[in-house]
């Protein structure tokens, strides 16, 4: 891991940076260069950037490849499941559903953070085994490197149809499995609606969401999967049953200008040997920078939020998170 020098402008002087640890960020995309790699980071891809298979894979582990304190997590998004690029028909999936062959023309990687990894789409549904083949491939040749599986998951926010979400659930689990068989930690990308993801609590604290009940009832099929609940922003219920399966709980901007008191007091809840700090950079820039791109080196802001409220220093909150991080993902 390398050393911060600075904190960034208006972050607390911090003397010791060198023990912050970005778990989910996405520092693929053009507009960031070599110089955003302040502090340990996984990174990868959310969106697809590139065409071509592999290419896109090998551009993001290049990445990686070059920075000592980078990590890659590869997987595939679960709104690709149902990416609308022209591909060979296929008969039906494991379901019974009628699928399509993909063309796996996008694949990205997560890093340290914890960042999501694109994935090829299809005309209809996809076939995940086809592309688990290719993530399986691409994970085996970079050992060093790829560190978990991720993001993936299931996303309802834009109201998926039932075959699309049939469609989700199938690469969830054909990814769970994969995890399972490399014996890879993943990160979870569970999201309801928009507004629920970003500005309130979906339900009543004794409930669990819909989609969270969805992910839960696929995630018991597979008891020896551990990983981490990227950016969560659910119910007190969900977030106690996360935890009761094992998992880490990533914290980001959202929690520093969220003004939602229930969410704040869910999200303070996290056992401090469950937290993990995160960016999503450049996405959810935190207060006091919420007009600026985000960066690894804004993650010290968000500390700063979790330690006043936790009456800690931002250096302890960056120690404990570390070494959660390393712990979860072997590092």
């Amino acid at each position: 891991m390398t050393t911060i020098s600075n904190s960034p402008t208006g972050a607390a002087n911090l003397t010791d940076t060198s023990s912050f640890t970005d778990t989910h960020t996405h520092i693929y995309d053009p507009d960031f260069d070599g110089t955003m790699l302040l502090v340990s980071t996984f990174v990868g891809l959310k969106n697809p950037l590139y065409d071509g298979d592999e290419d896109s894979a090998e551009q993001v582990l290049a990445l990686a490849n070059q920075h000592d304190n980078a990590c890659a997590i590869l997987g595939i998004y679960p709104e690709f499941a149902t990416s609308p690029i022209v591909s060979e028909p296929m008969p039906q999936q494991l379901d019974g559903s009628t699928v399509a062959v993909e063309q796996l023309v996008r694949l990205g990687l997560q890093g340290l953070n914890g960042s999501a990894a694109a994935v090829g789409g299809v005309s209809g549904l996809c076939n995940p085994s086809r592309q688990v083949a290719k993530l399986r491939q691409i994970i085996q040749s970079n050992p060093q490197k790829v560190k978990a599986i991720g993001e993936i998951g299931l996303d309802y926010h834009k109201n998926p149809s039932q075959a699309e979400i049939a469609a989700q659930k199938a690469l969830f689990r054909a990814q769970l499995a994969l995890a399972a068989e490399l014996n890879l930690p993943v990160s979870l990308h569970i999201r309801g609606t928009t507004e629920h993801a970003i500005y309130s609590v979906p339900n009543k604290t004794d409930a669990i969401s819909s989609v969270f009940a969805d992910a839960f009832a696929i995630l018991a099929e597979f008891s020896q999967i551990r990983g981490v609940c990227h950016s969560f922003t659910d119910s007190q219920a969900s977030l106690d049953k996360a935890l009761e399966l094992g998992f880490y709980i990533g914290v980001n901007g959202i929690y520093t200008f969220n003004k939602d008191p229930e969410l704040q007091s869910i999200l303070n809840s996290i056992p401090l040997d469950r937290l993990l700090l995160e960016t999503d950079a450049p996405y959810l820039t935190p207060t006091p920078h919420r007009k600026d791109r985000n960066k690894s080196s804004f993650l010290p802001l968000i500390a700063e939020k979790i330690a006043a409220d936790r009456q800690l220093t931002a250096q302890e909150i960056a120690q404990i998170t570390t070494k959660n991080a390393q712990k979860l993902f072997n590092i």
